[in-house]
């Protein structure tokens, strides 16, 4: 009897973890998070890479590194301030849009072979400034388009 009764606890909580995803708008925004996450990924790896392909220092990738997260810990709680005070949807797409450009500007020079270091530091410190923006909005836009008893499972 006492396992039955786990089994049931279990498939519930099993249940609850996925209520959120009953929601279109939230389901779009995990899609778009999942996607978002493995494009940052993918920018990092390539910003290092480019880093150490044009100068070969160590010190000059980390200097890129340094400057795409010295952003995020400054402008994380002006993000979070941004987010509160203007239309979340919009800030994401307009974030999102400017990651775009500047991660097609980047390709568009690496392809002519006119890309140098100085770019990658101002791209790095810019991916930076938008991802502290993104982030506060990304996670505040949930109790926006879930109900409130879903928002644990959202978050």
């Amino acid at each position: 009897m006492a396992v039955r009764l786990a089994r049931i606890t279990s498939v519930g909580h099993k249940i609850q973890v996925v209520r959120a995803l009953r929601h279109r708008n939230f389901r779009w925004l995990w899609l778009n998070t999942a996607a978002s996450s493995a494009g940052l990924g993918m920018q990092f790896l390539i910003l290092g890479w480019l880093a150490l392909n044009i100068t070969a220092s160590s010190t000059q990738l980390g200097l890129v590194i340094f400057l795409y997260g010295i952003p995020n810990l400054c402008f994380v709680m002006f993000g979070g301030i941004i987010a509160d005070r203007v239309d979340r949807r919009r800030l994401l797409i307009n974030t999102q849009a400017a990651v775009t450009t500047l991660i097609f500007i980047i390709a568009t020079l690496t392809i002519v072979d006119l890309v140098e270091v100085w770019h990658l530091y101002i791209t790095a410190f810019i991916l930076g400034v938008l991802q502290a923006m993104n982030m506060p909005a990304r996670m505040a836009i949930v109790s926006d388009i879930v109900d409130r008893e879903d928002i644990m499972n959202a978050v």
